[in-house]
């Protein structure tokens, strides 16, 4: 939301700028109407993202489910696995060695 509303700010004063040129310089420029189309696309844009995001982290999680099933991560033979949160670390033990 916060990048759309700077997109939006930079295009008005752009268009101020280009506009004040324009007159400056007796030019008619078209470059504030193709901005503004610009700026009109970037809203269904940035809900196909959305969507497309949520869809992801749904199915992201319901692999989570399905494939650990709430139990506990599964044991490697010869390592000492420690978690914290996502981070996983794995000790080969050799001998007395890690």
């Amino acid at each position: 939301m916060r990048s759309t509303a700077v997109c939006r700010a930079l295009s008005k004063a752009l268009q101020r700028h280009v506009s004040t040129a324009a007159v400056c310089s007796g030019i008619r420029m078209s470059q504030p109407v193709l901005m503004a189309r610009q700026m009109s696309t970037t809203r269904p844009l940035s809900n196909e993202l959305i969507d497309a995001l949520k869809n992801e982290i749904t199915a992201e999680k319901q692999l989570e489910k399905e494939n650990l099933r709430g139990e506990q991560a599964p044991r490697i033979s010869g390592f000492e696995i420690t978690t914290d949160g996502a981070n996983v670390h794995l000790a080969k033990l050799h001998g007395s060695e890690k």
